[in-house]
């Protein structure tokens, strides 16, 4: 026996209270939960959120002002937004960068603790469901648990913590609202 298999039995000993049912499953649910909290801490400590906020907003505005100028073949907005393109292009680059650097920085632990706990509960039933479901059936087995916790938890949690791309710290009510009010000026004059 290496030393791995001595860590997995020694790491099933000591998670033998929540091995079955349904002690597993609120385990599962509290490490998915721990995990995702660790994922949105680093994430907004290691890049700059309202940056990327505020560069996802002017592209969005950029795209509808740019597909609007399309339909109404606008030649003179066009030019215009033509010439502003590389800098729309220099901005989704610094947020996959970003964003990139984010998920190096958490994708080797919560790759190594998923791949640990796969092994613990291997064959396992983690969590029953009081009803049949199509393809999954009422016994869980774990990656579908960690799965259906992980998405359940993960985008309330990125828009709570604000680093969801949807999520602009209140910028685009107010960006939208700005730009209603300039069209109903222009439309008047």
């Amino acid at each position: 026996m290496d030393w791995f298999d001595s860590f997995i039995l020694w790491l099933r000993e000591g998670l033998s209270p929540v091995l079955d049912v349904p002690g597993s499953a609120l385990f599962i649910f509290g490490v998915t939960f721990s995990l995702i909290l660790v994922v949105m801490i680093i994430y907004r400590l290691v890049t700059d959120v309202r940056r990327l906020q505020n560069y996802e907003l002017e592209i969005r505005r950029y795209t509808r002002d740019l597909n609007e100028a399309k339909k109404r073949n606008d030649k003179a907005v066009l030019r215009r937004l033509k010439r502003e393109e590389v800098r729309f292009k220099q901005f989704r680059s610094y947020i996959s960068r970003q964003r990139l650097k984010a998920t190096l920085v958490t994708i080797l632990p919560l790759t190594v603790i998923y791949f640990v706990l796969s092994i613990v509960y291997f064959g396992k039933q983690v969590a029953t469901f009081p009803f049949e479901l199509p393809l999954i059936g009422k016994y869980v087995p774990f990656y579908i648990w960690y799965l259906l916790c992980y998405l359940t938890m993960y985008f309330p949690m990125s828009r709570v913590f604000g680093v969801s791309p949807d999520v602009e710290l209140g910028l685009r009510g107010k960006a939208d609202a700005k730009t209603k009010t300039s069209q109903k000026r222009t439309k008047r004059s």
